[in-house]
């Protein structure tokens, strides 16, 4: 686990972390975006941080997702990385997705090692997002935020790597057709952006 942990940390070493968002977006849309889907991801938007979160338990590494509440007003029901918006009190998107992951889950900073940043990318929703890389102690239990997640649940490492149990799937946006990826694990269907996100790591 050691060798895969430093891989992982030398692979994040090499990431632009300053790349534009809307272009890293722009790679995922088939033809030529039209004006509606620019306007859309051209506006301001809310500045975000979600935590991948890599809990290294004695099966292996496993991955940390949430199904989001069915209340809640961005994303209801969607499984996602804990995360949520940078505040102006946090230093930055690290402390961001490590204050969020500790409301959520429960996730005691503590237990976490942060190894890099993955390329930031927009949601329809109005945000653009940090992805933080980051690996949890094998001592962390989650205790899910009823108010804001409905669950939490893990996903072997090994099992998110096959790219059998990967499939491409397009979804629209203003307009525009963007080619993304679902997972099906065990009654849970990542798509959308934490796919985006996921598939990006993975083919780091």
């Amino acid at each position: 686990m050691n060798s895969l942990r430093e891989h992982i940390c030398t692979r994040l070493a090499t990431v632009q972390v300053d790349t534009d968002p809307f272009a890293r977006l722009l790679r995922d849309v088939e033809g030529t975006p039209p004006q509606s889907f620019i306007d859309n991801y051209k506006k301001d938007p809310n500045p975000a941080a979600v935590l991948v979160g890599l809990v290294e338990r004695p099966i292996g590494l496993t991955m940390l997702f949430t199904e989001r509440s069915v209340h809640l007003k961005d994303h209801p029901g969607q499984v996602s990385f804990p995360g949520g918006r940078i505040e102006k009190h946090d230093a930055g998107p690290a402390e961001a997705a490590l204050r969020e992951a500790e409301e959520e889950v429960g996730l005691d900073p503590k237990h976490v090692s942060v190894a890099g940043h993955l390329e930031r990318l927009p949601t329809s929703s109005g945000f653009v997002v940090t992805p933080v890389v980051a690996f949890i102690s094998s001592e962390f239990q989650p205790e899910p935020d009823n108010a804001e997640v409905l669950e939490a649940f893990e996903v072997p490492l090994e099992f998110l790597a096959n790219q059998q149990n990967r499939k491409i799937a397009y979804r629209e946006r203003f307009g525009a057709r963007l080619h993304g990826y679902e997972i099906e694990y065990d009654g849970h269907k990542i798509w959308g952006v934490t796919a985006s996100i996921l598939v990006r790591f993975l083919d780091l």
